[in-house]
């Protein structure tokens, strides 16, 4: 059954990639087109959410903020510094990350910041982040943006080229949870999860593992909303 699995994967990634590249030629509509595209993008945000939330047990409330950094990143750094798009997406992951790991550092290093009290305290996040954005003048003049969209490699057109970009960071999201979970790194969030006193008392570095956890957590997240500011 794995082998089948390990055999089907590739092939349906093949055909999903077909399907932007040959749209016109398969006559799917690009309202399809558009909506897959969405699709993944929630896949991957799934995706990154659970990596934290789903193998560690410390829920999150925190990814909106994740993908606001990221979706802000790409929408100032291209319409108000005319960088180009491809540029702004290795920037957003390390703006996100930061943040994630700044999160991580000050709930992680107190011990009380579990359960509902972490999920309050990565609630908080995004609205803060909101507030800071709504009077960040400086940055953005104040009038909000417009991401202007980029060049795309011929034949395809802007929703295929969105679909493609959107259909990579989903594959990368899902195979770094898969490669995560199979790994020693999985096998401790599992045991954090399970009883995270009893993990660190058998010499599993909880701190160590959970801050990875949310710095790939909000790297996934911050290239997805990268990526959805061409939506807008």
């Amino acid at each position: 059954m794995m082998r089948r699995g390990l055999i089907g994967f590739p092939i349906a990634l093949l055909a999903l990639a077909a399907l932007a590249v040959f749209q016109d030629t398969l006559g799917v509509s690009l309202f399809y087109v558009t909506v897959l595209a969405t699709l993944f993008f929630w896949v991957a945000q799934a995706t990154s959410w659970n990596i934290l939330s789903g193998y560690s047990g410390y829920f999150s409330f925190g990814q909106g903020a994740f993908v606001g950094v990221g979706v802000y990143t790409t929408a100032v750094l291209t319409s108000k510094h005319g960088w180009d798009f491809y540029l702004t997406l290795p920037v957003a992951v390390v703006l996100s990350t930061l943040l994630a790991l700044g999160i991580g550092a000050v709930a992680f290093r107190v011990g009380a910041f579990r359960g509902a009290t972490f999920a309050l305290l990565t609630l908080a996040v995004p609205f803060i982040l909101a507030s800071v954005a709504r009077l960040s003048s400086r940055i953005d003049g104040g009038q909000g943006v417009s991401v202007p969209v980029p060049e795309v490699p011929e034949p395809l057109r802007f929703q295929q080229f969105l679909y493609l970009v959107m259909l990579v960071i989903a594959i990368v999201a899902v195979a770094a949870a898969y490669a995560i979970q199979y790994s020693r790194f999985g096998w401790a969030l599992a045991a954090i999860r399970d009883n995270e006193d009893v993990a660190e008392a058998l010499g599993v570095a909880t701190y160590k593992w959970k801050m990875l956890a949310i710095a790939v957590t909000g790297a996934i997240a911050g290239v997805g909303g990268s990526a959805w500011a061409l939506q807008f």
